[in-house]
């Protein structure tokens, strides 16, 4: 419980730093576009980062990894791509699959949300005694 509340507070602190905007969905029935889910913008950071550590992902797996539906990891990817975060391959050996790598301008951003991340739970935690 402690450490949900910790992490909360330093996603609330790198929030807003991060040059990605959440991706809105188009306004229905007269309302405006709004985030299509909470944190939308923290699962594109997890995203960014299980590619990271991967290397390549197919689309289902990063859905798994990152507990969302595959249509919602499909609007992130596609974000993410346009954003030049990422790129999609058909895989060689199954077509059926796509696999997903990181850019360079993808490990650039996930390598700068990991140090303001560090340095916000470092903030967070610092008032904290042994």
């Amino acid at each position: 419980m402690v450490m949900a509340r910790v992490m909360r507070l330093a996603v609330q602190e790198i929030r807003g730093t991060f040059t990605i905007p959440p991706v809105t969905e188009p306004a229905e029935s007269g309302q405006s576009g709004s985030s299509s889910e909470p944190g939308f913008a923290e699962a594109q950071f997890h995203v960014l980062y299980a590619l990271s550590q991967a290397g390549s992902l197919p689309v289902g797996e990063i859905a798994e990894r990152c507990h969302v539906a595959v249509p919602t990891i499909s609007r992130m990817l596609k974000h993410l791509e346009e954003n030049g975060l990422i790129e999609r391959h058909v895989d060689r050996t199954n077509r059926r699959f796509v696999r997903v790598v990181l850019t360079e301008a993808g490990r650039a951003a996930e390598s700068q949300l990991e140090q303001r991340a560090k340095a916000a739970l470092h903030h967070v935690l610092s008032p904290l005694t042994d």
